[in-house]
């Protein structure tokens, strides 16, 4: 090597950097890993400035080089750490795994593992799903190959679970014999289970993202010595304690069984300190109690004989605010119908005019919105109408004539529309009557897939993660004329079609889906936001007439070039932040762009903002330019984002 010092790589003109570069790129990559070896803090923003420059004006030997170390899996440290893998295509990627000698794909998860998760790696899972062969049981397969190596600690430390690790993998983890997860858990955290809030990503996920199969493997498991921890911490009758189990989900760890013989026990004061605690949390619209509502929901025959009298004795009081806390917990849902009945014809009870009456207060204000389960009140109705009195729900649908907020009576409407939706198909043909007798605006739509049935409410339809693979099986989607919200993120949707009816849509969703190129939109022309994050689109296209657009979202692709935006004039909000993009140009019709995100793609310098004197907000972290030149025009810019960047003047 003749330049053997960073500087002097650094100082080098063009035209010579890239005559080493092409004739000597082994070696010179050689030597800037060394010097990272050597000390990484002191070198690492020379070598990220020199790797950059060196993309720039020779990429091919560069990619070239940067693949041999990759299939070794050398140097993986480095490369996530300063986004060196970047400099890699999709295609250099495929190259990469695809090779028979390589062993990239265990390098990356043993990498992933003991390193924890960065945004690189991340978005390199993200590639490796979707532009390369490697399938997602070859990815499942390894994971719990490295995880029968490491145990289940760092599964706690990383961020796999949250960034990588996708559901049907989790389940796949959990149930390998050979990585025993559930136990080595249970071990884990049965001493000290409140070591959970010290991994606070791990703990928000188990709370709101976990699927339902982690706290039933947990539940069968024997012996399960976090389950007896837990129980003699709720028999304590401590408060805080209970709260704080409350709080953490833990209740989901325990067996039905033992939370309904506690309740039942006539000795102990469990039963009144839990209403108690209930009632708390529902002035306070703690988010808890869906998931403790869907937890007693499956008693069933669990649902023993002295907590029914306990609850019977609640229901004979006729208190309204307790009446709200059983329908919280649903547990007037778990009676049986013949209970019910007897409830409801019994006239020292009159059950039925106790849930009007509940119905009535709320709908005139005397609880706060938060403080009712409109879902669970709604499905109560339907439980007695479809079971017990056929007249019922017409006498209740009154609540149209009762004074109060319009918003509540819609959102009753609605959860007693979702209750209807659920009926088996033989009943449906009736109880759509019923719905349209109760709906007479026509406020709540049906559309199907697959045999399921899902509500479209005030002209607003949600089918996330439904599972769905082509819009054109969703039966009587385009009969929906009037819809002007649809969300289709999180499915399995490959292409863009059958929405050519849908032209009063103002708002479409589908991020997190497999589409490649965009494409049937031309005739919804009054869409004022658009989201088509994490796909695979690798062009900006097929937005023509879309002249009300405010807002896209294009987050998260594989898109190298902007283009395609002439008739977006609105255009307020622009994310393109996390593809290939190496030029800041086709921006010239965005006059009134308000705000732009760029960050963590491929930009060399600040060129093509010249158009956008309305610019208030720019992001454009993780670029590779190394000076700031271009923005002297934005004279409305007022928040400017460079993290991470490589600016050295």
């Amino acid at each position: 090597m003749n330049y053997f010092n960073i500087e002097g790589y650094i100082a080098l003109s063009e035209e010579k950097l890239k005559e080493i570069v092409e004739k000597e790129a082994l070696g010179v990559v050689q030597e800037l890993f060394k010097l990272l070896n050597n000390n990484f803090q002191k070198y690492s923003n020379a070598v990220s400035i020199l790797f950059h420059k060196m993309e720039q004006i020779a990429h091919k030997p560069l990619e070239k080089t940067l693949i041999l170390f990759l299939k070794k899996g050398h140097q993986l440290d480095h490369m996530f750490k300063l986004g060196i893998i970047e400099y890699i295509s999709s295609e250099g990627l495929i190259q990469a795994l695809s090779d028979s000698d390589s062993n990239l794909f265990d390098s990356i998860i043993s990498y992933l593992i003991y390193s924890r998760t960065s945004y690189h790696i991340a978005r390199l899972f993200y590639r490796i799903r979707n532009f390369t062969p490697i399938s997602n049981d070859t990815v499942t397969k390894a994971l719990i190959k490295y995880f029968e190596k490491v145990g289940i600690d760092l599964f706690f430390q990383t961020k796999i679970f949250e960034n990588i690790l996708q559901e049907e993998e989790f389940i796949a983890l959990i149930n390998a014999e050979s990585v025993n997860f559930i136990e080595k858990f249970i071990k884990l955290i049965g001493e000290s289970y409140e070591f959970l809030r010290d991994y606070g990503d791990f703990f928000n996920w188990m709370t709101y993202d976990a699927p339902e199969v982690f706290f039933e493997k947990i539940r069968e498991a024997t012996p399960n010595h976090l389950e007896g921890k837990i129980l003699n911490d709720l028999k304590r009758e401590d408060k805080n304690k209970f709260l704080y189990i409350l709080h953490s989900n833990l209740l989901r760890f325990v067996r039905l069984k033992q939370v309904i013989s506690l309740l039942s026990d006539e000795k102990s004061n469990f039963f009144n300190l839990f209403l108690e605690i209930i009632k708390d949390l529902i002035k306070e619209n703690d988010y808890i109690l869906a998931s403790l509502g869907n937890y007693f929901y499956s008693l069933g025959e669990l649902f023993s004989k002295s907590l029914k009298e306990k609850v019977l004795r609640i229901i004979e009081k006729s208190d309204l605010d307790d009446l709200n806390t059983l329908i919280t917990l649903r547990w007037i849902e778990c009676l049986s119908v013949d209970e019910l009945k007897e409830l409801f014809n019994n006239p020292s009870i009159k059950l039925g005019e106790s849930l009007e009456s509940l119905l009535k207060e709320v709908l005139h204000n005397a609880y706060d919105s938060e403080e009712i389960d409109l879902a669970s009140l709604a499905n109560l109705f339907y439980k007695i109408h479809v079971h017990i009195d056929n007249e019922y729900i017409f006498k209740i649908t009154e609540v149209k004539d009762y004074e109060g907020e319009n918003e509540l009576k819609e959102d009753f409407l609605y959860y007693l529309a979702v209750s209807i939706s659920k009926v088996r198909n033989e009943d449906a043909d009736s109880l759509i009557k019923l719905l349209k007798l109760i709906d007479s605006e026509g406020n709540f739509q049906f559309v199907s897939y697959e045999g399921k049935k899902y509500i479209a409410s005030n002209n607003n339809l949600n089918l996330e993660k439904k599972g769905i693979e082509d819009i054109d099986q969703i039966k009587n989607l385009s009969e929906l004329r009037n819809l002007t919200l649809l969300n289709l993120s999180g499915n399995k949707i490959s292409e863009i079609k059958g929405l050519d009816n849908l032209t009063k849509l103002t708002r479409l969703s589908l991020q997190n889906n497999s589409i490649k190129k965009i494409s049937g939109l031309c005739n919804l022309k009054n869409l004022t936001y658009l989201s088509l994050s994490n796909n695979r689109i690798n062009e900006i296209e097929g937005l023509e007439g879309l002249f009300n657009l405010y807002e896209l979202w294009l987050n998260n692709n594989s898109i190298s070039e902007i283009k395609g935006l002439k008739d977006l004039e609105n255009l307020g909000t622009l994310e393109l932040y996390s593809n290939d993009i190496t030029e800041l140009k086709g921006l010239s019709a965005q006059k009134k762009l308000w705000r732009l995100s760029i960050s963590e793609n491929k930009l060399a310098e600040l060129k093509g903002l010249d158009s956008c004197n309305n610019l208030h907000t720019l992001y454009l972290g993780q670029n590779s330019f190394t000076e700031i030149k271009g923005l002297q025009n934005l004279m409305s810019l007022e928040s400017l984002d460079l993290s991470d960047s490589k600016i050295i003047k």
